[in-house]
């Protein structure tokens, strides 16, 4: 009898704290979202999807958010954000409240949705009717939803049902060779062989102010401001705008939003498309020398495996699954680069890493860096991983990813840049 007492003595106890150390992992996963570090969202699911009585329903909610964003669910994550606000009062939701809009408002840009832009602004206008701040916020996004009120949705045309494009060879600029994937592509039917894929960009489609006025973007009003990824402290304007027609091979994008951009140019590219608008192809290979587009018919369940949740970072970007000095681990794809950022403080002497099947010994060219502090970040990983397989197939639809081993390779393969 002694010991059924103390049994379920140990039972009660690990029940009233069951629902403090599983909240507080929640949040801790939250924050590791936020923070694009490492995070199992399938174990995150199974946490909050098991728990319900155990857990803050508020944390529970954003949860759901940071999963939702994670499948690439925009629809379910702006439901879920929606939802947020009409459970919770201002004092629960403020500390999330700018980045829940911001991220509803990014997701509604991708598709031109500018009428519920207009609806979030009312409602923003009425919930803090008494904060300057918010009321100048309300003040942009209707001007902004009134200068694109006839935008239509952005439509895809396949005039044929797979595209290979070819990356161009040997471009220079200022007799340096240009270290990334540049493609030929069609802007509003001006053709140019400068379309840079940057799949570290994880916003929609930037392009050059120059260009921009040659082609005649649809200029959308206000600007943000942008600190410079390439120039320590510089500061440069980006302002939202509509290209009427965007042609990669034989897909043409029609009504793509874009972004105008003021950055000093470095390497003479016109524009650059990132992680958002690739996914819109659905279905993407890509190889150290070629984009392949393909379009998806019929339905094939696939297990998800890899993620597109750039936490307050941007919009989408594509995270991959790898084995990181033996852990399981993940990274951001940045053909923007031609070596690796890694957690400040890893040793960079003695990388050891798996993608795929293909074991890779990494001998330069990785470098720790400030912009992935936390020892569990998600680091940065460039084009060099594209020479060690022979592609990388990306399913957008189900987030699912196949890496194809190059046939007549070691199993071993020692990896560096093109520059080391």
């Amino acid at each position: 009898m002694k010991k059924i007492a103390f049994c379920l003595f140990l039972l009660l106890n690990t029940t009233m704290m069951l629902a403090q150390d599983l909240n507080e992992y929640l949040l801790d996963r939250l924050t590791a979202s936020w923070q694009c570090r490492q995070l199992d969202y399938e174990d995150m699911t199974n946490v909050v999807l098991n728990n319900k009585d155990n857990l803050d329903s508020y944390l529970r909610g954003l949860a759901f958010v940071e999963i939702m964003r994670s499948e690439g669910n925009d629809s379910m994550t702006i439901k879920m954000i929606d939802k947020l606000f009409e459970l919770y009062n201002d004092s629960r939701i403020a500390g999330m409240r700018d980045y829940l809009l911001d991220t509803k408002k990014r997701l509604l840009l991708l598709d031109n949705r500018y009428d519920e832009i207009r609806e979030m602004a009312n409602y923003v206008g009425k919930r803090w009717s008494s904060d300057a701040d918010m009321q100048q916020w309300v003040i942009c996004h209707k001007r902004l939803a009134d200068a694109a009120k006839d935008t239509k949705p952005v439509i895809l045309k396949w005039v044929k049902n797979e595209s290979r494009l070819a990356a161009n060879k040997n471009l220079t600029y200022q007799n340096d060779s240009i270290p990334f994937m540049t493609f030929n592509a069609r802007f509003n039917g001006v053709e140019t062989d400068k379309l840079f894929m940057d799949t570290g960009l994880m916003t929609s489609m930037n392009i050059m102010r120059s260009f921009a006025d040659k082609i005649g973007v649809r200029l959308l009003p206000d600007s943000l401001q942008m600190r410079s990824a390439n120039r320590y402290g510089k500061v440069f304007n980006m302002q939202l705008g509509i290209l009427d027609s965007l042609q990669l091979g034989d897909v043409i994008i029609y009504n793509l939003p874009v972004y105008i951009s003021d950055e000093e140019d470095q390497y003479g590219n016109i524009g650059v498309i990132g992680a958002p608008d690739l996914a819109r192809f659905g279905y993407v290979e890509l190889t150290a020398d070629s984009l392949i587009l393909k379009k998806q018919f019929g339905y094939e369940e696939k297990e998800p495996n890899f993620t597109m949740n750039p936490g307050i970072k941007g919009t989408k970007c594509i995270c991959l699954p790898c084995i990181y000095q033996g852990r399981t681990s993940k990274f951001i794809l940045d053909t923007g680069s031609n070596s690796f950022l890694i957690p400040e403080g890893d040793n960079t002497a003695e990388i050891v890493a798996q993608v795929g099947e293909q074991n890779l010994e990494i001998a330069a060219g990785m470098y720790s860096h400030p912009l992935v502090q936390e020892h569990d970040a998600i680091g940065f990983w460039g084009i060099p991983i594209l020479w060690a397989l022979d592609r990388i197939c990306l399913d957008f639809k189900h987030t699912h990813v196949d890496f194809i081993r190059r046939k007549g390779v070691s199993n071993t393969l020692r990896l560096a840049s093109k520059n080391n």
